[in-house]
């Protein structure tokens, strides 16, 4: 049962219509808080910040961030424009295009 508890309090956050990356914490926390007796709290935080410092996944926000930067821009649609160009009148142009834009 005791394991049912956070999954029970995941889908009650979510019904509250809480984001799912909050709701994740919070049903997380909710189980080291009430739950777990065995490990401390600091080392909950400590393993947890070590893991947010992986520095592969410092590429995911840049990456979002870069998208968004072109997109606001509009380097982006000038990039679309250029492949559509190159690629958009072969057989399969949409799904050359797209694979062109992917490489750059």
């Amino acid at each position: 049962m005791e394991a049912l508890l956070p999954i029970i309090v995941l889908f009650v956050l979510f019904f509250l219509n809480i984001p799912v990356a909050f709701a994740l914490i919070g049903s997380s926390l909710f189980y080291f808080v009430f739950i777990n007796t065995g490990m401390p709290m600091e080392m909950v935080i400590q393993q947890f910040v070590t893991s947010v410092e992986s520095f592969p996944y410092l590429a995911v926000p840049f990456f979002i961030m870069v998208g968004s930067v072109m997109n606001y821009s509009g380097i982006s649609g000038a990039l679309l424009d250029f492949a559509e160009v190159l690629v958009g009148h072969t057989k399969g142009g949409l799904a050359q295009v797209n694979v062109l834009l992917s490489a750059l």
